[in-house]
């Protein structure tokens, strides 16, 4: 019998900015870990902006595979200037294009909601592992939809002892 292969998809903007507004720091390290160990995950791609260059080395040392996006300079929702990497729509196309039929099933990390449809899609066709969200408190609420509920965890809750990953 073959043993599952499975790819986690990491929106790295948001894993980033959701600990970093609770003032914690991950490490990248424990975290590949945690997810083979827990998820089985064989590759793990992280998406990032060109705005986190410490975070390349730390991440790529630590065995995750990089895609990098140039940081562009966007007016935020009180009118301050910030650098921003979308990443969202090259995380949607590595899933469902370059990677797929690759991997077996998904790990989708984002508490964005604008990965829904790629997670109702992986759901449809079956690859859908589960959904992991950095901060229970700084994400969508389409993830407390009912039809969610078997297929996402959140990194804060006691029973994925995520703390144990924190620097």
């Amino acid at each position: 019998m073959n043993k599952e292969i499975i790819y986690a998809f990491i929106d790295g903007q948001n894993l980033y900015e959701s600990l970093n507004r609770k003032g914690i720091e991950i490490s990248y390290e424990k975290y590949r870990k945690y997810l083979r160990n827990r998820y089985g995950v064989n590759k793990a791609i992280l998406f990032l902006g060109s705005i986190h260059k410490d975070i390349y080395r730390k991440a790529k040392r630590a065995g995750f595979l990089i895609k990098k996006k140039l940081a562009v300079p966007q007016i935020d929702e009180k009118g301050r200037i910030v650098m921003k990497a979308n990443v969202d729509i090259d995380l949607a196309v590595e899933a469902i294009g370059n990677s797929w039929g690759k991997y077996d099933k998904a790990v989708i990390v984002s508490g964005d909601g604008d990965f829904l449809p790629l997670i109702e899609y992986l759901k449809k066709k079956d690859k859908l592992k589960i959904v992991i969200i950095p901060n229970r408190e700084h994400s969508s609420r389409c993830y407390e939809r009912e039809d969610m509920v078997d297929c996402r965890v959140y990194m804060n809750d006691p029973e994925e002892k995520v703390e144990l990953l924190l620097q």
